[in-house]
C-alpha cells in the first residue's frame, strides 16, 4: 500500500477528521496560551522563583488527581464512542453516571485531605520551606476546583464522543479565559480588586471552575442534540459498573500511576543543587510545551474516536486497519510541521521576546529554560505517534492493558530510574537529567510501534 493511498480513506474523511481533531488542538492551544499567561502573570511577583516553583509544586499533587479523572474520562470516551457507532444513547446515559460517581468522589476525598493538610501533602514534593509554604497557601484554595472540573469533563467528554468537540472547546475556553482576567485583578490589585499574590491566582482558579459548571449544567440542560436519561445516569446498574471497571480500570491505573510518576521528576528536580531555579525553568518550559502538544493530543483524540466509532458500526478488520494507518501518518505528517515551526519561533520569537518578560527570574533559569526547550522540540514527533498509538487506537481499540504496560513501564523502568542516576548518583546536572526524563518518549515508541504491529487492538468493547 503506497503512502498516498494509505492516507486516501474517501470522501469525507478528511472533513471529519478535521472536525474532531481541530476543536480539541484549538482547545488545548487556547489552554495551553492561557496557561502560559498565568505562570507570566506569577513570574512577576517578588520572588519569582519561589513563587512559581511553590505554585508548580501544588500543581503537581493536583497534576495525579486530574490524570485519575483522565482516566475516568478516556474510560467513558472508549464506550461512548463504540456505543455512538451503534446510537446505543441508553448505554451513554449508564457509561456518564458512572464517570460522574467516580470522579465526583474521587476528587471530593482528595480536596478534603488537601485543604484540611496541605503542607503534609506538599512535603512529599519537595524539602524547601519557601516552596511548601506558597504552595500550601495556593492549594487550599484551589482543592475544590477539582471536583467541579471533573463533573464538568465527563460530560464534555461524551460530546465529543458523539461528533461535538467545539461546545466543550468554547466552554473551556471561556473557563480559562475567565480565569486569566482574575488572575490580572487578583494577583496584582487590578480595577479594585485586592492584591493578593498567589492566593489570588488560587481565587481566580476556583471561581472560573465554579463559574464553568454552571455553563456545563446550562448545556445538559438545554442540550437537544443528545438527552440524558436520567433514571440511567443516577442509576447506571451493576453490569455497566463492571463493563466500566473492566473496560477503565487499566486507564484509571495508568493514568493514576503516569501523574505520580510524572510528579515524581518533580521530585527529582526539586531536590537538585539550586532548586528554586531547576524548577522555575522547568515550569516555563512545561507551559510552553502544552502549546507544543497541543495538535498531538487532537490528533490522538480525534483517532481515537474515529477508530471506536467504526468498531461500534462493526466494520471490517481491513477496513479499520487501513484507518489506523492513515491517522499515524496523519499525526507524524501534521505535528512534524508542528515541529519545524517551534524550531524556528524558540529561537526567533520565545527566547528573544517570551523568556525576558519573567524579569525575576535567575539568568541560570532563563539559560536552563531555553535548553529545555529545544529538547522538547525534538521530542514533537515522538509524542505525537505515541499519543495517537497509545491514547487512540490502543486503548480505543480495547487494548487498554497492554497501553497501560507500555505507559508505565518505560517511565518506572527507563525515565525515573536514569534521571535518579544522573541527578544523584552520576551528578551530571539538570540538562541530563532533562534528557534522561525525555528519553522515555524514546522507548515508549519503539513498544508501541511493536504493539500496534500485533493487530491485538480491534476489539468490540459494547457487545
Amino acid at each position: 500500500m503506497s503512502l498516498l493511498s494509505s492516507l486516501d480513506q474517501g470522501p469525507g474523511f478528511n472533513r471529519r477528521l478535521l472536525s474532531l481533531m481541530l476543536p480539541i488542538a484549538l482547545q488545548g492551544a487556547i489552554n495551553s496560551m492561557l496557561s502560559m499567561a498565568d505562570t507570566l502573570m506569577v513570574g512577576g511577583l517578588p520572588h519569582a522563583e519561589v513563587a512559581l516553583a511553590g505554585v508548580n509544586q501544588a500543581s503537581a499533587i493536583f497534576f495525579v488527581m486530574l490524570l485519575f479523572v483522565y482516566g475516568i474520562q478516556s474510560g467513558t470516551a472508549m464506550l461512548i464512542s463504540q456505543y455512538w457507532g451503534k446510537r446505543d444513547t441508553g448505554q451513554i446515559s449508564r457509561v456518564i453516571g458512572v464517570g460522574w460517581m467516580l470522579a465526583g468522589s474521587l476528587t471530593a476525598v482528595a480536596a478534603i485531605v488537601i485543604v484540611i493538610a496541605p503542607e503534609a501533602v506538599l512535603s512529599l514534593t519537595t524539602s524547601n520551606r519557601e516552596v511548601i509554604e506558597v504552595g500550601a497557601r495556593y492549594a487550599r484554595i484551589t482543592a475544590p476546583s477539582y471536583v467541579l472540573n471533573a463533573v464538568g469533563l465527563v460530560y464534555l467528554c461524551g460530546l465529543r464522543c458523539m461528533g461535538k468537540p467545539m461546545l466543550g472547546t468554547v466552554i473551556l475556553s471561556l473557563s480559562m479565559g475567565i480565569n486569566t482576567v482574575l488572575n490580572y485583578g487578583l494577583i496584582y490589585g487590578h480595577w479594585g480588586l485586592p492584591a493578593l499574590g498567589v492566593e489570588g491566582a488560587a481565587w481566580a482558579t476556583l471561581i472560573s471552575r465554579a463559574i464553568e459548571l454552571v455553563v456545563v449544567l446550562l448545556v445538559v440542560w438545554k442540550n437537544t442534540f443528545f438527552r440524558l436519561t436520567w433514571r440511567y445516569v443516577l442509576q447506571p446498574g451493576r453490569a455497566m459498573l463492571r463493563r466500566f471497571v473492566k473496560t477503565a480500570s487499566p486507564v484509571v491505573i495508568n493514568e493514576t500511576m503516569w501523574g505520580l510518576g510524572f510528579s515524581a521528576y518533580a521530585f527529582v528536580l526539586g531536590r537538585m543543587h539550586n532548586a528554586a531555579s531547576v524548577v522555575a525553568a522547568y515550569t516555563v518550559a512545561t507551559a510552553v510545551s502544552r502549546l507544543m502538544s497541543s495538535l498531538s493530543m487532537g490528533t490522538g483524540n480525534a483517532a481515537g474516536i474515529m477508530l471506536g466509532n467504526a468498531l461500534g458500526r462493526g466494520d471490517d478488520k481491513p477496513s479499520v486497519l487501513r484507518l489506523g494507518q492513515c491517522l499515524l501518518l496523519w499525526a507524524f505528517f501534521l505535528n512534524g510541521g508542528v515541529a519545524l515551526l517551534f524550531a524556528v519561533a524558540v529561537p526567533t520569537l520565545v527566547v528573544p521576546v517570551f523568556l525576558p518578560l519573567f524579569r525575576d527570574l535567575s539568568s541560570e533559569a532563563h539559560s536552563l529554560t531555553q535548553t529545555m526547550l529545544y529538547i522538547l522540540v525534538a521530542l514533537i514527533p515522538i509524542r505525537a505517534i505515541n499519543y495517537a498509538l497509545i491514547v487512540g487506537l490502543l486503548r480505543n481499540g480495547g487494548d487498554a492493558r497492554a497501553a497501560m504496560m507500555i505507559d508505565l513501564s518505560c517511565m518506572y523502568l527507563v525515565g525515573i530510574p536514569l534521571a535518579i542516576v544522573f541527578a544523584f548518583v552520576l551528578q551530571w546536572g539538570v540538562l541530563w537529567t532533562f534528557a534522561a526524563i525525555c528519553f522515555e518518549e524514546v522507548a515508549k515508541l519503539v513498544l508501541a510501534l511493536w504493539r500496534y504491529r500485533k493487530q491485538r487492538w480491534l476489539n468490540v468493547l459494547t457487545t
